[in-house]
């Protein structure tokens, strides 16, 4: 499980930075405080970096589970 550290909204989407990389293991959905969001694909912005249609809410420190 990864710790959300920083966040910033780009158009629709929210990026997050994690505090450790993605898992390499395969998942349909992140699982955030309880909420489903579905992945949304992120190039070039490094292995602990993951987004979501923003919703208005900050995630900063909550915990992400991949599901």
């Amino acid at each position: 499980m990864c710790k959300v550290k920083d966040e910033f909204v780009v158009n629709k989407y929210r990026l997050l930075g994690l505090d450790e990389p993605v898992p390499l293991k395969s998942f349909a959905y992140y699982l955030i405080n309880g909420i489903k969001y579905s992945p949304v694909v992120v190039y070039d912005a490094g292995f602990d970096c993951i987004a979501v249609a923003d919703d208005g809410n900050s995630l900063v420190g909550m915990d992400v589970d991949f599901v």
